[in-house]
Protein backbone atom coordinates (compact mmCIF):
# COMPACT_ATOMS: atom_id res chain seq x y z
CA UNK A 1 0.00 0.00 0.00
CA UNK A 2 1.19 3.41 -0.90
CA UNK A 3 1.58 6.17 1.52
CA UNK A 4 -0.08 9.45 0.64
CA UNK A 5 2.09 12.53 0.60
CA UNK A 6 -0.82 14.90 1.31
CA UNK A 7 -0.24 16.66 4.55
CA UNK A 8 -3.03 18.06 6.63
CA UNK A 9 -2.76 21.86 6.70
CA UNK A 10 -1.81 23.48 9.96
CA UNK A 11 -4.87 25.71 9.80
CA UNK A 12 -7.05 22.63 10.21
CA UNK A 13 -5.40 21.76 13.54
CA UNK A 14 -5.63 25.36 14.67
CA UNK A 15 -9.35 25.44 13.86
CA UNK A 16 -9.96 22.21 15.83
CA UNK A 17 -7.99 23.63 18.76
CA UNK A 18 -10.01 26.88 18.74
CA UNK A 19 -13.26 24.89 18.57
CA UNK A 20 -12.26 22.74 21.55
CA UNK A 21 -11.14 25.80 23.52
CA UNK A 22 -14.46 27.51 22.78
CA UNK A 23 -16.48 24.52 23.98
CA UNK A 24 -14.42 24.28 27.17
CA UNK A 25 -14.71 28.03 27.84
CA UNK A 26 -18.53 27.88 27.45
CA UNK A 27 -18.81 25.32 30.20
CA UNK A 28 -16.42 27.24 32.46
CA UNK A 29 -17.96 30.69 32.00
CA UNK A 30 -21.54 29.35 32.12
CA UNK A 31 -20.96 28.08 35.64
CA UNK A 32 -19.27 31.34 36.57
CA UNK A 33 -22.17 33.55 35.50
CA UNK A 34 -24.81 31.26 36.94
CA UNK A 35 -23.53 31.98 40.45
CA UNK A 36 -24.60 35.62 40.29
CA UNK A 37 -28.25 36.52 40.56
CA UNK A 38 -30.18 39.41 42.02
CA UNK A 39 -33.08 39.30 44.38
CA UNK A 40 -35.43 42.19 44.98
CA UNK A 41 -38.35 42.55 47.31
CA UNK A 42 -41.27 44.93 47.05
CA UNK A 43 -44.51 45.40 48.83
CA UNK A 44 -47.62 47.43 48.33
CA UNK A 45 -50.88 47.90 50.09
CA UNK A 46 -54.30 49.17 49.17
CA UNK A 47 -57.14 50.31 51.32
CA UNK A 48 -60.68 49.53 50.22
CA UNK A 49 -63.00 52.33 51.19
CA UNK A 50 -66.45 51.60 52.48
CA UNK A 51 -69.49 53.24 50.99
CA UNK A 52 -73.18 52.54 50.99
CA UNK A 53 -75.82 54.02 48.68
CA UNK A 54 -79.44 52.92 49.09
CA UNK A 55 -82.83 53.77 47.57
CA UNK A 56 -85.98 54.08 49.65
CA UNK A 57 -89.54 55.39 49.43
CA UNK A 58 -90.49 54.25 45.93
CA UNK A 59 -93.21 51.77 46.70
CA UNK A 60 -95.45 52.05 43.66
CA UNK A 61 -96.36 48.84 41.92
CA UNK A 62 -98.50 50.82 39.50
CA UNK A 63 -98.34 54.36 38.16
CA UNK A 64 -101.27 55.79 36.22
CA UNK A 65 -100.42 58.70 33.99
CA UNK A 66 -103.33 61.00 33.22
CA UNK A 67 -102.04 62.51 30.01
CA UNK A 68 -104.43 65.48 30.32
CA UNK A 69 -102.52 66.42 33.46
CA UNK A 70 -99.07 64.75 33.61
CA UNK A 71 -98.59 66.15 37.12
CA UNK A 72 -101.59 64.14 38.37
CA UNK A 73 -100.04 60.72 38.77
CA UNK A 74 -101.52 57.99 40.90
CA UNK A 75 -98.69 56.28 42.76
CA UNK A 76 -95.35 57.29 44.22
CA UNK A 77 -93.15 59.24 41.85
CA UNK A 78 -90.33 60.19 44.16
CA UNK A 79 -87.60 58.22 45.87
CA UNK A 80 -84.80 59.00 48.28
CA UNK A 81 -81.14 58.12 47.85
CA UNK A 82 -79.25 57.83 51.14
CA UNK A 83 -75.51 57.45 51.50
CA UNK A 84 -72.80 56.87 54.05
CA UNK A 85 -69.37 57.09 52.42
CA UNK A 86 -65.75 57.25 53.50
CA UNK A 87 -64.78 58.51 50.03
CA UNK A 88 -66.31 60.56 47.24
CA UNK A 89 -68.81 58.56 45.19
CA UNK A 90 -70.63 59.26 41.93
CA UNK A 91 -74.01 57.67 41.35
CA UNK A 92 -76.45 57.23 38.52
CA UNK A 93 -80.06 56.12 38.34
CA UNK A 94 -81.78 53.59 36.12
CA UNK A 95 -85.58 53.57 35.85
CA UNK A 96 -87.04 50.39 34.41
CA UNK A 97 -90.62 49.82 33.31
CA UNK A 98 -92.21 46.42 32.79
CA UNK A 99 -93.70 47.50 29.47
CA UNK A 100 -92.36 49.88 26.84
CA UNK A 101 -92.94 53.58 27.37
CA UNK A 102 -94.73 55.05 24.33
CA UNK A 103 -92.72 57.33 22.05
CA UNK A 104 -94.93 60.30 22.86
CA UNK A 105 -94.06 60.12 26.57
CA UNK A 106 -90.77 61.46 27.88
CA UNK A 107 -89.51 60.19 31.23
CA UNK A 108 -87.63 62.74 33.35
CA UNK A 109 -85.61 62.58 36.53
CA UNK A 110 -85.70 65.86 38.46
CA UNK A 111 -86.87 67.54 35.25
CA UNK A 112 -83.92 66.24 33.19
CA UNK A 113 -84.33 63.98 30.17
CA UNK A 114 -81.86 61.34 29.00
CA UNK A 115 -80.75 60.01 25.63
CA UNK A 116 -79.61 56.78 27.27
CA UNK A 117 -82.71 54.65 26.60
CA UNK A 118 -82.59 50.96 25.70
CA UNK A 119 -83.88 49.80 22.31
CA UNK A 120 -87.21 48.60 23.74
CA UNK A 121 -87.91 51.91 25.57
CA UNK A 122 -88.13 50.17 28.92
CA UNK A 123 -84.94 51.29 30.71
CA UNK A 124 -84.01 54.95 31.12
CA UNK A 125 -80.52 55.54 32.51
CA UNK A 126 -79.34 58.82 34.01
CA UNK A 127 -75.56 58.85 34.44
CA UNK A 128 -73.70 61.05 36.91
CA UNK A 129 -76.82 62.18 38.73
CA UNK A 130 -74.82 63.43 41.69
CA UNK A 131 -71.33 63.37 43.15
CA UNK A 132 -71.32 62.65 46.86
CA UNK A 133 -68.52 63.86 49.04
CA UNK A 134 -67.34 61.71 51.95
CA UNK A 135 -69.89 61.68 54.72
CA UNK A 136 -73.57 60.87 54.89
CA UNK A 137 -76.80 62.40 53.69
CA UNK A 138 -79.84 61.92 51.54
CA UNK A 139 -81.36 63.36 48.38
CA UNK A 140 -84.92 63.03 47.10
CA UNK A 141 -85.43 62.63 43.35
CA UNK A 142 -88.65 62.92 41.36
CA UNK A 143 -89.64 60.82 38.35
CA UNK A 144 -91.72 62.85 35.92
CA UNK A 145 -93.45 62.39 32.59
CA UNK A 146 -93.98 64.76 29.70
CA UNK A 147 -96.62 63.96 27.08
CA UNK A 148 -96.20 65.26 23.53
CA UNK A 149 -98.88 67.60 22.20
CA UNK A 150 -101.67 65.77 20.40
CA UNK A 151 -101.50 62.72 22.67
CA UNK A 152 -103.16 64.19 25.76
CA UNK A 153 -106.30 62.11 25.30
CA UNK A 154 -104.79 58.86 26.59
CA UNK A 155 -104.25 57.38 30.02
CA UNK A 156 -101.24 55.13 30.44
CA UNK A 157 -100.71 52.57 33.18
CA UNK A 158 -97.16 51.62 34.14
CA UNK A 159 -96.85 48.40 36.12
CA UNK A 160 -93.86 47.41 38.24
CA UNK A 161 -91.59 50.43 38.01
CA UNK A 162 -88.08 49.67 39.26
CA UNK A 163 -85.53 52.24 40.30
CA UNK A 164 -81.91 51.17 40.60
CA UNK A 165 -79.02 53.27 41.82
CA UNK A 166 -75.48 52.35 40.85
CA UNK A 167 -72.46 53.99 42.46
CA UNK A 168 -68.71 54.06 41.93
CA UNK A 169 -65.85 55.44 43.93
CA UNK A 170 -64.18 58.43 42.26
CA UNK A 171 -61.23 59.20 44.54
Amino acid sequence: MKKSNIKTPVIFFVAIGVLCATLVSFSLTGGLYAKYSTVSYASDSARVAKYSVTVTDLTANELTLDSYDPEALDGATSFTVSWDCEVAVRYGVSIEFQQAVPDYVTVTLDGQTTDNVDAMSKVFTYNNVQILEAGSGQQTHTVGFEVAPGFQDRDIDFYSVYVRVYAEQID
